[in-house]
């Protein structure tokens, strides 16, 4: 995956923008049109440090809509969560009961400081009701805390998502 671009303006303080939006998406040689993060399949690769203070700035530029599904959620609702970080699931961290509407933004802010080094997670939408249907149209991405231990220096490491998808018309 892409890194996402991650700017330091303070010692321990880590920014970056993540964008929900609908984008075209080659996919075995065709074009889907799915939702995206920063118009990217997979999500970018959000990469720190442990101790980091990570501000994620979750902006939805999904079309605004009232359209509603089976469970009676509107479609254009989105935010954040996280696995595999020990991080508050409160505001402004990881709050799932959080939903950011069309056109709006929430910055998150997560304390990494309990979180060991080297070790791998993801992130992806969780508004009740419309999880699943994020998941499948594209919204998932990594999440790295950096191994900071000489013992794998001298080798090369790569990060592979593997996402399913099926296609019809």
């Amino acid at each position: 995956p892409t890194p996402l671009a991650l700017r330091r303006p303070a010692p321990g303080v880590v920014e970056g923008a993540l964008t929900v939006a609908m984008a075209d998406t080659a996919l075995a040689g065709r074009l889907a049109r799915l939702m995206t993060y920063n118009g990217l399949l997979p999500g970018p690769l959000i990469r720190v440090k442990r101790g980091d203070t990570l501000r994620l700035k979750l902006s939805n530029e999904l079309p605004p809509s009232s359209t509603v599904n089976l469970l009676g959620h509107r479609s254009d609702l989105t935010n954040l969560h996280t696995h595999g970080w020990h991080v508050s699931p409160e505001d402004p961290a990881d709050n799932v009961l959080r939903p950011v509407p069309a056109g709006d933004s929430w910055t998150y802010s997560y304390d990494l400081s309990r979180q060991p080094q080297g070790t791998m997670g993801w992130y992806h939408p969780h508004v009740h009701g419309l999880v699943a249907e994020q998941l499948w149209q594209g919204l998932a991405g990594p999440l790295i805390v950096e191994d900071e231990s000489p013992l794998l220096a001298d080798f090369e490491t790569h990060v592979m998502v593997l996402k399913d998808f099926a296609l019809a018309a």
